[in-house]
């Protein structure tokens, strides 16, 4: 996954407050050890909640990081 897949994100702590880039290797906080958190930049996500481009679960799409490659069986395409 690239950098730029996560640049919408930072990782968090939720004991000591520390923050660090989104990397999916870094799991746990360096200072504490507490699994980090994974925060949503709100200023780097532009959606429409209006106008959502798909159905069930892919309409969120904008909110997750952007895979390199997306499969799907046309699940939760529901009404």
């Amino acid at each position: 996954m690239s950098s730029r897949a996560l640049s919408k994100y930072i990782l968090k702590c939720p004991r000591c407050g520390f923050e660090v880039e989104a990397n999916p290797y870094v799991m746990r906080c360096p200072r504490c050890g507490e699994l980090l958190d994974a925060v949503l930049i709100a200023d780097r996500v532009r959606i429409n909640w209006g106008s959502l481009r798909d159905r069930g679960v892919w309409r969120y799409r904008d909110l997750l990081p952007e895979p390199d490659n997306v499969i799907t069986m046309g699940e939760a395409q529901h009404r």
